[in-house]
């Protein structure tokens, strides 16, 4: 989906005054000219808001076994509840870790464009990519809770990615989103 085909469509669905068959044939002629793109590439794929086959591949998502703390992916299965060195050696300050998908690739291209290139439709794929790696912490949890951007930071972005994420999270997820919760 391109940043001009985000925009449109939620100009569209938020319009009560269209009637849907108007807004159905605006979206046609839309796409007509704007054809759906892959989110990476940006090669014409039929739908809005997916990858390309080739992108698709480029995808690593970190899959058990993985360190139970710091989530880094092992090449063999070690058994239930095993810790990487790292974590062993240098306790970090939290409990537990989880990625859904190696920073690297198509996975970090669309983490810069959500974060630096205002593409916050991307934000609905990430977050079902992070409900499709949960291993029982986000139905366990009772909310979701966004971590909130530096003040400065979030005038030159002019939103908060995270907020993005949990927003879609907590909508997938059916949780409560508790914006505004935490302060910086």
């Amino acid at each position: 989906m391109g940043a001009g085909e985000g925009l449109f469509s939620g100009v569209l669905s938020k319009s009560a005054v269209v009637p849907r068959v108007a807004r159905d044939a605006l979206r046609s002629v839309f796409r007509m000219i704007y054809p759906p793109t892959c989110a990476a590439c940006t090669r014409m794929i039929g739908a809005e808001g997916a990858l390309c086959p080739e992108c698709w591949r480029d995808i690593v998502f970190i899959e058990r076994p993985y360190c139970e703390i710091l989530g880094i992916p092992f090449v063999r299965d070690h058994g239930e509840n095993i810790v990487s060195a790292e974590a062993i050696a240098d306790p970090p300050p939290f409990d537990r870790l989880r990625a859904a998908a190696s920073h690297q690739g198509v996975a970090r291209k669309l983490v810069h464009r959500l974060k630096y290139q205002d593409r916050t439709e991307l934000a609905r794929l990430m977050a079902l990519w992070m409900l499709r790696a949960d291993d029982g912490a986000v139905s366990a949890c009772d909310c979701i809770v966004p971590v909130p951007l530096h003040c400065y930071r979030f005038l030159r972005r002019r939103f908060n990615q995270s907020a993005e994420l949990a927003r879609h999270l907590a909508r997938a997820a059916d949780k409560p989103l508790l914006a505004g919760t935490l302060l910086r």
